[in-house]
């Protein structure tokens, strides 16, 4: 087994008088993470630019991924590493509709197409927020259940770091934004 590999499957570390865990992914939670990063890849709301889209259109397509993610969720454990993430997920789009909730009739009116004002931050807030969940869990669960992401899908996956970008932080990457 590759470290690589290892990692992926590490559920957990007990010390100092334990070891390591691992639980491999079932056959059925590598299928439903194939299913769940296939049926995203066909989800423009989570990659195309937000200027794009029809923002009405947008918060029924959350809607859609939600009750995806809870649908796969119901046939999962609970407390399994995938129940977790689709939970994670589905509460990530709960919060991007509980903001569009909370706009005021007048502000709804600023999620047309190239309208601007409160309703529009609110919108293309939530909506890089919800992108940048779901992009952490799908890029965990590529890794965990070997599952290739789409080109489009994988723009919002989180940046690899390099030795490069550690070695440039070096002992000081805590201070960023911190030195005069």
């Amino acid at each position: 087994m590759r470290p690589r590999e290892a990692a992926r499957r590490l559920t957990g570390i007990t010390t100092p008088f334990g070891g390591l865990s691992f639980a491999p992914p079932t056959e059925t939670e590598r299928e439903a993470a194939h299913h769940l990063i296939t049926f995203l890849e066909d989800r423009r709301v989570l990659y195309n630019p937000s200027d794009l889209e029809e923002r009405e259109h947008c918060v029924r397509s959350v809607l859609e991924i939600r009750r995806e993610l809870i649908h796969t969720a119901c046939q999962h454990d609970r407390a399994g590493v995938l129940g977790a993430q689709l939970r994670a997920m589905a509460a990530a789009c709960r919060k991007f509709l509980d903001a569009m909730q909370r706009l005021t009739i007048q502000d709804r009116f600023a999620l047309r197409p190239g309208s601007f004002g409160y309703g529009a931050w609110v919108f293309d807030s939530a909506l890089g927020e919800l992108r940048g969940v779901i992009g952490i869990h799908v890029a965990q669960l590529a890794a965990r259940y070997d599952v290739d992401v789409g080109e489009e899908l994988a723009t919002i996956l989180p940046a690899e770091t390099t030795a490069a970008d550690e070695t440039e932080l070096g002992d000081d990457w805590q201070g960023l934004g911190t030195r005069n």
